[in-house]
């Protein structure tokens, strides 16, 4: 892997065959521990089948996500407050 794994690097062009994205109902620390602990993994495995992993924690650390947040709801504008939209995250 040429990048190292960061909240900052994760965000990619969103042009691969498909798209993974890593959220709960509830919060459950085993599984939340093992993807921190795996992610270098779990991201290569995704990539090798062309696909993209975002785990939603590492996403809205990204200083991007506001772009993501924009493109999927279209309804919340620039002007949006960021600490708005991470309660909206939040309650996902």
């Amino acid at each position: 892997m040429s990048q190292r794994l960061s909240p900052e690097n994760i965000l990619s062009s969103f042009n691969k065959l498909a798209l993974v994205i890593y959220v709960e109902k509830t919060y459950n620390a085993e599984i939340n521990d093992f993807v921190r602990s795996n992610y270098s993994q779990i991201v290569d495995s995704f990539n090798a089948k062309n696909i993209d992993f975002y785990y939603l924690p590492y996403l809205l650390q990204n200083k991007d996500y506001q772009a993501v947040v924009n493109y999927n709801r279209t309804y919340l504008q620039h002007s949006t407050d960021d600490n708005y939209i991470t309660k909206i995250y939040r309650k996902i």
